[in-house]
């Protein structure tokens, strides 16, 4: 056994690394350093770190093989060539075969272990990508919100409820008040003063179950509250069902002096 095909029951997968090397010109060790490792990898077909590896054994072989092994670089050759016509014959498979499974034991304790090392660092490798895309991606995301907040910043934007002029409802604000019914408010959708003086009593009564008396009480404390609380502000009043148009003051005061408001109708009829 050449020191090449040595090398590949060592740390490869035997005949079929052997076959793939010398498909892609590689008939001896020296050749393996010449290569770059990502052409190695696509031999071997493993990753980068096992390549490296590969080529770390190699030189190491060749050390250890001397100055015999350049003496005999012709007969290299020869085998080479020899072998890569008995790749091609028929009975290849089946030397193949009888090559696997003469392996020792030992020696396959011993790549199972190296492919095991080569996982892991692959696996550390990926996760280590991943943690890194992750935080570039968390950090891009704050980014983004930093640019949003800026830009509602410098446009004036904010949240309408945020602002001074919202009341937010709560027990005790207004005499009736209580944190029962702010719950029931809040779930039918009335979550500030500003909105409950504006809200339809018919409809939130039914809604929140709670007498009608009771929330007009309450919408009123809270009408003057929210009055008192943003001078300037002008807030709506329903309008009563009963409200009249005031009287023409011409009218009241004609009757005042006892004149007729208008002419007596003449004819037959008058």
């Amino acid at each position: 056994m050449d020191a090449l095909a040595l090398l590949c029951n060592l740390y490869g997968d035997g005949p079929a690394t052997l076959r793939r090397l010398r498909e892609a010109g590689c008939g001896e060790l020296a050749d393996v350093n010449r290569v770059s490792v990502d052409e190695l990898a696509a031999i071997l077909q493993s990753s980068s770190v096992a390549a490296r590896r590969f080529q770390s054994e190699a030189a190491l072989l060749t050390t250890r093989a001397g100055k015999s092994r350049e003496t005999d670089a012709v007969e290299s050759k020869r085998s080479a060539a020899a072998a890569s016509a008995a790749i091609t014959a028929p009975s290849v498979s089946s030397a193949m075969h009888e090559l696997a499974s003469s392996r020792d034991p030992a020696i396959e304790r011993a790549l199972a272990a190296w492919r095991a090392a080569d996982a892991a660092a692959e696996t550390a490798d990926d996760c280590g990508a991943d943690e890194f895309a992750e935080h570039d991606e968390r950090a891009d995301e704050r980014d983004r919100a930093r640019d949003r907040d800026g830009d509602r910043a410098s446009s004036g934007e904010a949240d309408d409820r945020s602002g001074p002029q919202w009341t937010p409802l709560r027990p005790a604000l207004v005499d009736g008040l209580d944190a029962a019914l702010c719950t029931r408010l809040r779930a039918a959708g009335v979550e500030n003063a500003e909105e409950l003086v504006t809200a339809d009593l018919l409809d939130l009564s039914s809604v929140c179950e709670t007498p009608l008396t009771r929330l007009m009480r309450i919408q009123g404390h809270v009408r003057r509250l929210v009055a008192a609380e943003t001078p300037g502000l002008l807030v709506p009043h329903p309008r009563r069902a009963d409200a009249r148009f005031s009287p023409d003051p011409i009218a009241v005061e004609l009757r005042e002096r006892g004149r007729p408001e208008s002419e007596p109708g003449s004819g037959p009829f008058a």
